[in-house]
C-alpha cells in the first residue's frame, strides 16, 4: 500500500523535473507547517489523505476562503488506491473586480474542460459558489506513475487554455492579477520549504515524557553585568529543558540549528522586554485586523500575546497526555485539520440537532470561529477557548440555548480527525525567554497572572489557580510544562525598581564574567572547537590558527602537539577544564587578554560594585590588535562612560592617564554675569579620550600604562 508521505515525495519529484525540464514550470508548496506536517510539502493532511498545488498565481479572496481558485488534488482512496482532478472554486458574489475577474476566468473555460476532459463535479446554479471538477482519465490508479502520466496529458492541455484564458481576461481588466508563479516567487517558496524540512531533520524528536526528568526551575532569571553570556546561555538552557537528549556539546552551528527547529516547532519562543511592552503584548489584547479588501473598514478581534499563546500551547500538550483517549490529536493539531479542509471547502455543511437546521462556518480568527446561523444571521461566533475546553472535556457547557446549540456540530468534527502515527500524546516541555526582564514594567505586564506562574500554582497541582481575563473574559490558567528563562543586566539602572513580587517567584543565578575564557589557553580551545571536524589545512581554519597563535605569542613547541591535545579533546568531548591543557606552553604576546580584562574588573568592582563589571564576551573574538582596538573603542569605553556618566577622572583611574587626558582649549570668556563660581569654572580642566585607533604601537603603548607595566 503507498503511504501519504511515498505518494506525496513522488509528486513532488516529478514537479521538479518538469520545472527543470521547463523553467516556466512553476507550482506552490506548504506555506504553514503544523505540527506532524513539518516535513510535507503541500498543503493538505495524511489525516484526511489528501493534498494539492497549484500552478497559477491568482489571489483571490472573499469571506470564507484562503484556497486557490485552481488546486490540483492528489487523492488516497479508502482502499489504498490513488486519485487526481483539478478543482475550480469561487464564489458567485465577487465583492472587487479582482475576484469578479476571477470568477468570469474560471466560468470561460469550463464548457472546453467538460467537453475535452469532462468533470466529475458541478456544482448547481443555485449554489452560492462556482465549483467543478476534472475528470481524471482513471477512477483510480494503483500506480503512482500511471496517475502522473495521465495528470501531465490533461495539463497539455490545461496549461496552455488557462493561460489564454487569463490574457483575455486581462484584456478586459487590465489590472487583473493572475498568471503562472514567477521565477523569484517560486524560488523563495522552494528556499522556505526546504529551510523548514532542514532545520526539522537537523536532530531526533524527544523520544519520551521530560517533565519527570526535569531538575531545571520552572522560572529563572539569569543575572550580571554585561558580557557574561546570559543571552547565550538561555539558549543552551532551553534545549536542554525541551530536548535533554541533545548534546550541547556539538559546535555552536548545531545549536542554534537546534534552538531554530524548537523555535519553528513552537517548543521554545524567545522575546524582548522594553519599556513599551504591555499586557496587551504579553497576555491579550484588543487589536485591529487587517481587512480582506482595501474597500473594507477596520475590524477588531481580541488577539493573544505571546506568554498566552505559547501558555495555550503546552496546555494543550498537557492535556492532551491527560486525556482518557492519549491518541487523540491535540486540539490544536484538530483545528488545523478543520482549517485545512475548510480551506478547500468553505460550503462545509454542520447539522444542528433539529433535523433539516444546518449552519456553515464563515472563517477563523485568533480567538473565535465566525459563521452563519440557520436563519442566516452572521453576528455570533464560537469561542475557541471553549471549544478546547470541551475537547479536553474540562469545560462545562450549556448546549441548549444560545450559542451553544452550534458547539456540538463543531465539536463532533474536530474528534473526527484521527492520529494517524497511532502514538500516545508525548508529554513536551515548553521555554518562553524573556531578555532583558527588567526593562519592561512587570506589574504591567504580568498583571494578574504574576501568581499564576508560581510552581503550586500551576495546572494539575493542589493549589492550581485560575483567573478569567479581562479582555476575553475566558479562563487561563499555567500548565506546568512552561519554564520561563529571563535574564537581566545588572548594570541596567532599571533593576534598582524591580517588582518585589517577580524576585520572589523566579530562581535567580548570577553570571559573573568569566577571565579565564578569554586567557591564551581559552582562546585556543575554543578556535579548536569552532572547528571540530576540519582538518589542520582547512584554508579558513589555517588563517584563524596562524592569526590568533600569532597574537598570543605561541610557541613552536604548542604548534607541533596541538594534534596530539585536540585527539584528547575530542574523544573527552567539550569540556571548559581542558583550557587547563595549554597551561605548559608559553605564551609572549604582547597583551594579556585574561590579565587586561581582570586589571579593568578589579578597578570597577571599587569604584562601583561587581554589578558594574565587564564582561569576558566581548573579547572572545579578539585575535589582533587590530580587533582588539575596535572592542576597546566599540565596546569598552563606552560602556565606562555610561557608567560613570562623563567622571572622566573616574575613568582615568580605570584606563590610565595615556587613554584619558586634559583636553587642550582655546581662550575663552563667560558672558556678563554676576555669579560667586564663575572663578571655579574658569578654571575646570575638561577631559577627552585619546583614540588611538589608526596608531597600534601607542595603542599598546597605553594598555601597557593601563596594566602599570610602565
Amino acid at each position: 500500500m503507498i503511504s501519504y508521505k511515498e505518494f506525496e515525495k513522488a509528486v513532488f519529484d516529478w514537479l521538479i523535473s518538469k520545472n527543470a525540464q521547463n523553467q516556466e514550470f512553476r507550482f506552490s508548496v506548504r506555506k504553514r507547517s503544523s505540527k506532524g506536517a513539518e516535513t510535507d510539502y503541500f498543503i493538505g493532511t495524511a489525516n484526511s489523505n489528501y493534498f494539492g498545488t497549484t500552478l497559477w498565481d491568482i489571489p483571490i479572496n472573499f469571506p470564507g476562503v484562503t484556497g486557490d481558485l485552481i488546486f490540483v488534488k492528489f487523492e488516497i482512496l479508502n482502499d489504498g488506491n490513488l486519485k487526481y482532478y483539478i478543482e475550480f472554486y469561487q464564489t458567485k458574489s465577487p465583492e472587487n473586480q479582482q475576484n469578479n475577474s476571477a470568477l468570469s476566468l474560471i466560468q470561460s473555460i469550463k464548457n472546453d474542460i467538460k467537453n475535452k476532459i469532462g468533470l466529475i463535479y458541478e456544482s448547481r446554479e443555485s449554489n452560492a459558489h462556482e465549483v467543478y471538477k476534472s475528470k481524471p482519465r482513471k477512477d483510480k490508479y494503483s500506480s503512482i506513475a500511471d496517475l502522473l502520466d495521465d495528470l501531465d496529458k490533461d495539463l497539455e492541455f490545461l496549461v496552455p487554455l488557462i493561460n489564454i484564458a487569463i490574457a483575455n481576461e486581462q484584456k478586459n481588466n487590465p489590472s487583473f492579477q493572475a498568471g503562472l508563479f514567477s521565477e523569484q516567487k517560486f524560488q523563495l517558496m522552494l528556499n522556505n520549504l526546504n529551510e523548514r524540512i532542514n532545520v526539522f531533520r537537523v536532530s531526533r524528536r524527544p523520544s519520551k515524557s521530560r517533565l519527570a526528568t526535569m531538575t531545571a526551575p520552572l522560572n529563572q532569571i539569569l543575572y550580571g553585568p554585561p558580557g557574561t553570556g546570559k543571552t547565550y546561555h538561555t539558549i543552551n538552557k532551553a534545549i536542554q529543558i525541551v530536548d535533554p537528549e541533545f548534546d550541547l556539546t556539538q559546535d555552536r552551528s548545531a545549536i542554534k540549528a537546534e534552538f531554530e527547529r524548537l523555535m519553528k516547532a513552537g517548543q521554545i519562543v524567545f522575546t524582548t522586554f522594553h519599556q513599551s511592552m504591555n499586557y496587551e503584548d504579553f497576555i491579550e489584547g484588543i487589536k485591529p485586523q487587517k481587512p480582506n479588501d482595501p474597500k473594507d473598514s477596520i475590524s477588531y478581534d481580541i488577539e493573544n500575546g505571546i506568554f498566552k499563546r505559547i501558555a495555550e500551547t503546552a496546555k494543550s500538550n498537557f492535556e492532551s497526555t491527560k486525556s482518557q483517549n492519549q491518541q487523540k490529536l491535540t486540539f490544536e493539531e484538530a483545528l488545523t485539520h478543520l482549517m485545512d479542509e475548510w480551506d478547500k471547502n468553505p460550503g462545509i455543511l454542520f447539522p444542528l440537532r433539529t433535523p433539516g437546521y444546518e449552519f456553515t462556518i464563515l472563517g477563523f480568527s485568533n480567538t473565535s470561529i465566525s459563521f452563519k446561523n440557520k436563519n442566516g444571521g452572521t453576528s455570533h461566533s464560537l469561542s475557541i477557548n471553549t471549544l478546547k475546553g470541551l475537547y479536553y472535556g474540562t469545560r462545562e457547557f450549556d448546549f441548549k440555548q444560545g450559542v451553544g446549540i452550534y458547539y456540538p456540530s463543531v465539536l463532533e468534527k474536530l474528534r473526527t480527525y484521527k492520529n494517524d502515527k497511532g502514538d500516545k500524546n508525548e508529554l513536551l516541555n515548553f521555554v518562553l525567554i524573556i531578555d532583558e526582564i527588567n526593562r519592561g514594567n512587570v506589574s504591567q505586564i504580568f498583571g494578574e497572572l504574576i501568581t499564576l506562574i508560581e510552581s503550586d500554582k500551576r495546572l494539575g497541582n493542589k493549589e492550581a489557580l485560575e483567573v478569567t481575563l479581562p479582555y476575553s473574559k475566558e479562563p487561563f490558567s499555567v500548565p506546568p510544562n512552561l519554564y520561563i528563562i529571563g535574564t537581566m543586566n545588572t548594570a541596567d539602572r532599571s533593576v534598582e525598581v524591580l517588582d518585589t513580587a517577580l524576585r520572589r517567584r523566579f530562581s535567580f543565578k548570577e553570571m559573573l564574567p568569566n577571565p579565564k575564557l578569554i586567557s591564551p589557553g581559552g582562546l585556543i580551545w575554543k578556535l579548536f572547537w569552532e572547528y571540530p571536524k576540519e582538518p589542520w589545512d582547512h584554508l579558513e581554519y589555517k588563517a584563524k590558527e596562524k592569526n590568533l597563535f600569532s597574537f598570543l605569542g605561541a610557541s613552536k613547541d604548542l604548534e607541533k602537539k596541538r594534534e596530539q591535545i585536540w585527539d584528547k579533546m575530542e574523544a573527552e568531548g567539550k569540556l571548559e577544564e581542558q583550557i587547563a591543557y595549554f597551561d605548559e606552553y608559553d605564551f609572549a604576546g604582547i597583551i594579556n587578554l585574561q590579565a587586561l580584562l581582570e586589571t579593568i574588573n578589579q578597578r570597577l568592582e571599587i569604584l562601583l560594585d561587581k554589578d558594574h563589571l565587564i564582561g569576558h564576551a566581548y573579547f572572545m573574538h579578539v585575535d589582533s590588535i587590530a580587533t582588539l582596538q575596535a572592542t576597546f573603542y566599540q565596546n569598552i569605553i563606552p560602556l565606562l562612560q555610561e557608567y560613570f556618566y562623563g567622571d572622566y577622572g573616574k575613568i582615568g583611574l580605570v584606563l590610565g592617564s595615556k587613554f584619558v587626558q586634559e583636553k587642550k582649549r582655546a581662550q575663552f570668556t563667560f558672558a556678563r554675569f554676576d555669579y560667586p563660581e564663575q572663578e571655579s569654572y574658569s578654571e575646570r580642566s575638561v577631559y577627552e579620550i585619546k583614540d588611538y585607533r589608526h596608531s597600534e604601537l601607542d595603542f599598546i603603548s597605553a594598555l601597557e600604562l593601563l596594566m602599570n607595566k610602565k
